[in-house]
């Protein structure tokens, strides 16, 4: 977990996507599950795929007070992960009937 939480705190996409889910699935509290989605934002906003995808569950879900539900936000990062190659984007946006 140090490893993770290092690489994440340096920027590295990968650890930010791995440190983030840790958190915010596997989260003690309400504060670590915050931190969690804070550093899957970080790496979203580095177009890392997996973080895109859960980046979009959770305004989908409006899963915490500063991701509140959002569609259009959920759709957007659902289509930035779909271009990115993430499968489970790509086969939600077929569904939906768009192209990527």
């Amino acid at each position: 977990m140090k490893l993770f939480r290092y690489g994440a705190e340096k920027g590295n996409s990968e650890a930010l996507t791995t440190y983030g889910s840790l958190l915010y699935f596997r989260g003690a509290d309400q504060q670590s599950r915050q931190q969690g989605a804070l550093f899957l934002q970080a790496a979203a906003d580095q177009n890392d795929p997996k973080a895109l995808w859960l980046v979009g569950k959770l305004y989908q879900e409006g899963a915490l007070p500063s991701f509140p539900k959002n569609e259009d936000k959920a759709q957007g990062y659902f289509m930035r992960a779909a271009k990115g190659g993430h499968p489970l984007a790509a086969s939600l946006i077929e569904k939906q009937g768009h192209k990527n």
